[in-house]
């Protein structure tokens, strides 16, 4: 993915920027954990611009931790 989760500029690279892998669509969209590239990317459902299947490579996250963030993504991505 190519992306660096620094804690100083995370919010600043997810949110509301256009995904590399799927330029049709941003990274993070306030209020819509479906249209969340980087939620679809962890939950296993993500596919690149000609369709195929994306799974994302050596990370995987609990039921509880997607759950948390598709809650944070839903109120509106708060930079907190």
């Amino acid at each position: 993915m190519g992306l660096r989760l620094v804690p100083a500029r995370t919010y600043h690279t997810t949110v509301n920027v256009r995904s590399v892998e799927l330029s049709s669509t941003d990274r993070i969209v306030p209020y819509y954990p479906r249209r969340s590239y980087l939620l679809l990317e962890f939950e296993g459902a993500a596919h690149d611009t000609t369709g195929v299947f994306r799974a994302h490579a050596g990370v995987t996250f609990t039921a509880r931790e997607l759950a948390i963030i598709r809650s944070w993504i839903r109120a509106g991505a708060p930079n907190n």
